[in-house]
Order: structure tokens, then C-alpha cells, then sequence
């Protein structure tokens, strides 16, 4: 009985120690967790992305980035890739997004310093990425919008028809 009332307190305060924690959840393409993408104020230490491929129009071959953060933010240095290759990396000065702001640039370009050289295809589909650096690795990975599944014989984006997210920054795509 003495061992059982020496042993009670040390038992108590082992589990008083104890606590629930939220499972982790490792970064992935659909959730990256990264410093452009920082915790807010009403959740405290949980990751929300802020940057977001936001619409497309494939007629003028224009694509937008919106920021959806408090602050302006810079995607100089940020990798654009068409289908996993044609890797474009956005030139110094030309990556700054206004706070709750937008930042367009037009695909199909000959002057690598005002947009990509690859096209986007409404009839073909397509997956454009943004990554963090021209590494293009999982890890990195920012945003993507993939409409290639829904173009396969189902929809197509035709001219004068952009496909965007059904508001600024929601996971919903529509056209």
C-alpha cells in the first residue's frame, strides 16, 4: 500500500504533463506551409496560405496573382512553370503585389522580362505553378491551378472565358 501512495503523486504528475496535441501535418502541393504563407492573428502557429495563382484567361494568354495578405509582397525570384517545364522566374522589381492586391502578367511574351514564354491553352488544359525559387521541388510549391482535367472532353476555356477561383483566393475553381 506504501509503494501504491508513493507511486500515486508521480503517476499524477506524469499525466498532469500531458496534453492534446493537433496532429501534424506534413507541407504537401495542396497545403504548403511556408513564410509567405504566415500563421494569423485569430489562429495563432497555423500556417494560411496568402498567395494564389487567382484567374486565368487563355484567350489573352494573361494570368493573376493575388496576395491576399495584410502586406505587400514580393514574388521577385518565384518560378513560374507550364505543365511541370518551361520553368520562367519573375525578374527583380517586377513581383511586388499590393496588400489584398493583384499582379498580372501575360504568357506567350518575347521579352522574358515582362512575362513567360510558354502559352496557356484553353482546349489543351494546362497546370501553371508558382514556386519559390526555380527550385521546383514539392516543398516549395506556393499555388497551382490545374484546369487540365476539366478540359478533356468535358470544358473547355474558350476565348473571351477565363478560368479563376470562385472568389479572390478560394480553393473553388470556376470559369
Amino acid at each position: 500500500m506504501k509503494k501504491i501512495l508513493l507511486f500515486a503523486p508521480v503517476i499524477l504528475l506524469a499525466l498532469a504533463g500531458c496534453v492534446k496535441d493537433e496532429p501534424y501535418t506534413p507541407a504537401t502541393p495542396d497545403n504548403p506551409s511556408t513564410p509567405e504563407n504566415p500563421s494569423t492573428p485569430d489562429t495563432p502557429g497555423v500556417a494560411t496560405k496568402t498567395i494564389f495563382v487567382n484567374e486565368v484567361n487563355c484567350g489573352t494568354k494573361e494570368f493573376e496573382i493575388y496576395n491576399a495578405s495584410d502586406k505587400e509582397a514580393d514574388i521577385s525570384g518565384y518560378c513560374f512553370t507550364k505543365d511541370d517545364k518551361d520553368p520562367w522566374v519573375v525578374p527583380a522589381g517586377k513581383g511586388k503585389i499590393p496588400a489584398k492586391g493583384f499582379l498580372v502578367f501575360t504568357a506567350k511574351n518575347s521579352d522574358p522580362n515582362e512575362g513567360p514564354a510558354f502559352g496557356l491553352s484553353g482546349t489543351k488544359g494546362f497546370k501553371l505553378c508558382l514556386y519559390k525559387s526555380e527550385d521546383t521541388s514539392a516543398e516549395n510549391l506556393v499555388d497551382m491551378m490545374d484546369n487540365s482535367a476539366t478540359v478533356e472532353g468535358f470544358l473547355t476555356v474558350d476565348d473571351g472565358w477565363t478560368i479563376g477561383r470562385e472568389t479572390d483566393g478560394a480553393d473553388k475553381l470556376v470559369l
